[in-house]
């Protein structure tokens, strides 16, 4: 099978798409990192089977909790 020759830009255009394709992925992990710690610290402070309104930048949210740890964070229009 023969190689395809690439020329100079799109072996550049080649280049700067994988160093892209590696910096979302590590920006991925590292929010993907983020959002499960935050999860777990929820889990563990929020109390089980309450449900109650959360104001965050003039947006609310009615969060409820179960009593498996589980919770659902669901955006409301006013309270």
């Amino acid at each position: 099978m023969e190689k395809p020759k690439l020329d100079m830009d799109t072996r550049v255009d080649i280049t700067m798409a994988i160093s892209r394709y590696l910096r979302a992925k590590e920006d991925f992990r590292v929010a993907g990192a983020a959002f499960n710690e935050t999860i777990a610290k929820l889990q563990a402070i929020l109390p089980a089977n309450t449900r109650y309104v959360a104001s965050n930048y003039g947006t609310y949210y009615l969060v409820e909790t179960r009593s498996d740890g589980a919770f659902d964070i669901t955006e409301i229009e006013n309270i």
